[in-house]
């Protein structure tokens, strides 16, 4: 919290840590970490082994954890990446992230891991100044899990233009057991959802303002190209409800 106190318990509304990396180091596995305020993007300790001006601010999570709005009407602002490194339960309630990091604002890359990971209720914001990591392309989230991923009730705003550049996608989805995405709004993403996954449902989202990139006639949901699912015939989808708006002439089936 903004006027918060490393040195306090950070138990308490009224006692709280002044810094989210001072709550996340303190918190015991399963916790909750009750947000107050916003966290700028200077409420990190650099890693001296990361290139920063290309990898930008990250917090390392190493513990499950709860992450979450204090109110879920107001929620706060998040501009650093949430980057995890551990397995267990994560969960991420009522937040905005608007962060510069090329490999999402939530981060997990251990195809043998197995850490379940849950949003609800957040917003991403793909902002213009969003670095590209080599090879990479350009995230909201980048997830590699042998775990569960669910994302529901969230909103996803890409607003970068140079799609010929760059792959820009909202969800890029490996090897979790299962893949859950509803009620989500997606509004000028060129690619919707890159996802490896044996079982995926993709329920009652919204598609917004989607164009074509490097020319795919049209927007990606599960690397789909023009309809076809050419790596993935194989794979449980249930994908019913959805709504494309102002798209590229792509209809999702």
């Amino acid at each position: 919290a903004v006027n918060g106190d490393d040195n306090n318990n950070g138990t308490t509304e009224q006692t709280p840590f002044k810094t989210l990396k001072k709550a996340i180091e303190t918190a015991a596995d399963g916790s909750t970490i009750i947000l107050l305020s916003n966290i700028p993007n200077t409420d990190f300790t650099k890693n001296p082994n990361y290139d920063w001006d290309r990898m930008g601010p990250r917090f390392e999570i190493s513990k499950p954890l709860t992450i979450e709005s204090s109110d879920a009407d107001n929620p706060v602002t998040v501009e650093s990446a949430f980057v995890i490194t551990g397995n267990g339960d994560y969960i991420f309630n009522n937040l905005n992230f608007k962060v510069a990091y090329p490999k999402g604002a939530i981060d997990y890359w251990d195809s043998n891991g197995n850490a379940n990971i849950t949003i609800t209720g957040c917003n991403f914001e793909t902002p213009t100044n969003n670095p590209s990591s080599t090879g990479h392309g350009v995230k909201a989230v980048e997830i590699s899990t042998k775990g569960k991923v669910i994302v529901d009730d969230c909103s996803f705003e890409n607003k970068r233009s140079d799609y010929d550049t760059y792959h820009i996608e909202a969800l890029y989805i490996e090897n979790a057991s299962e893949l859950k995405v509803t009620g989500t709004t997606f509004d000028g993403f060129p690619h919707i959802v890159r996802a490896n996954v044996p079982d995926f449902e993709f329920s009652d989202n919204i598609i917004k303002n989607a164009p074509a990139q490097k020319g795919n006639n049209g927007l990606w949901v599960m690397w789909l190209a023009n309809g076809e699912l050419p790596s993935f015939t194989e794979a449980k989808v249930n994908a019913s409800g959805n709504q494309v708006d102002n798209g590229s002439g792509y209809d999702y089936a």
